[in-house]
């Protein structure tokens, strides 16, 4: 920016010296202000044209706008250099132009003289339209290159990513398939000594199978109903670990088998609910609600917990900033992701589209 801004500052000061040394008489004050504000009209009336003008008059939506402020930019330079050259030029001048004759040895009117300045008028707009035209050309290519470059860039920058979260991805299945088909031999052995251990082992499994084989579409949303199943198996799985004393108060409503959404954010916060909240009284129950509004097109999901007391687990809010990164890439901006941290309660708001399991997607 500021080579650019120096360079344009040099080139000005050249092309003005350059016109400064056309005067014959440059000690005259009035010749100095005439110089002064001609370089400024002709400054002024360049970078009108190269930075606004143009960006209208090319673009097809804007045609005739641009065409109106052509025509302004050259009406204004027009009457400013002509009042210019009338006020502090031509009485400098008065007594030679008088005495100047035309081809026919007869001295020049003043319509004579106003034509003359509309022709100077002319080639001086000309000049500068076609200088700020030429600029206006360079900063387009430069700014589309720029553009292409960025995204050229950022297209790598993803692909690279994606690679390395492949390569995460690949080497974290050794451990999670080798745990899963363990908890199936697990569940095989405990299965004539204990049902409830049993149970809770076969629903782990189906936790972790469900997080390992989702089956999502091109756009990456899965069933709604797996969704609120897998919430369902969470949440028995912490109802085993705490003897069925937690107080958690799940509602589902609506038909959430017609409906698909963004997999794992719920469970996300359910978890982050498990972790920071209190449920063991029936005075502060974990209340989750999962509502499908076919007919408003939209997916609500609302889940509020009351805050433990005591030591606080250490949280850095990477699952936080991770959901509403996700939601950002899925949904643009047809979402709402809200959170309520008042006093001892934390409540966290979904809003979602409401996606046909038979439509596709946006």
């Amino acid at each position: 920016m500021k080579k650019t801004v120096a360079l344009h500052a040099f080139l000005w000061l050249l092309y003005g010296l350059l016109e400064y040394q056309a005067y014959p008489d440059a000690r005259v004050l009035q010749l100095n202000i005439f110089f002064l504000l001609r370089m400024a009209l002709y400054i002024s009336i360049f970078y009108f044209n190269a930075l606004f003008l143009y960006d209208r008059l090319f673009k097809r939506k804007s045609v005739a706008q641009g065409l109106f402020y052509l025509l302004i930019s050259a009406a204004t330079f027009y009457f400013l250099l002509s009042r210019i050259f009338h006020v502090f030029y031509f009485d400098v001048y008065e007594e030679r132009l008088k005495g100047i004759r035309s081809m026919n040895q007869k001295p020049l009117t003043a319509e004579q003289i106003s034509n003359s300045v509309a022709m100077i008028a002319a080639i001086y707009y000309l000049f500068i339209f076609l200088a700020a035209l030429f600029y206006w050309l360079y900063r387009r290519v430069k700014i589309t290159s720029a553009r292409a470059e960025r995204l050229q860039r950022e297209k790598l920058e993803k692909e690279n990513e994606t690679i390395r979260f492949q390569n995460m991805f690949l080497r974290s299945q050794i451990n999670p398939h080798f745990l899963h088909n363990t908890l199936n031999f697990f569940y095989a052995k405990a299965l004539p000594l204990s049902p409830e251990l049993s149970e809770g082992i076969l629903t782990l499994s189906n936790v972790m199978r469900y997080s390992l084989q989702q089956e999502e579409d091109e756009q990456g949303l899965v069933p709604l109903e797996r969704e609120a199943e897998h919430l369902q198996n969470v949440i028995s799985i912490h109802q085993m670990r705490f003897s069925q004393r937690l107080n958690i108060d799940y509602v589902v409503h609506g038909p959430i088998e017609k409906a698909k959404v963004i997999p794992l954010v719920f469970i996300t916060l359910l978890e982050n609910a498990f972790k920071h909240g209190e449920m063991l009284s029936d005075a502060s129950p974990l209340t989750i609600l999962l509502e499908a509004k076919e007919e408003t097109g939209r997916v609500l999901f609302t889940i509020r917990n009351r805050k433990k007391n005591g030591p606080k687990e250490i949280s850095h809010g990477i699952g936080i900033e991770n959901i509403r990164q996700r939601l950002k890439n899925i949904y643009k901006d047809n979402y709402i992701f809200q959170i309520k941290n008042e006093g001892e309660l934390y409540e966290v708001e979904v809003e979602l589209p409401f996606i046909s399991m038979n439509k596709p997607n946006p």
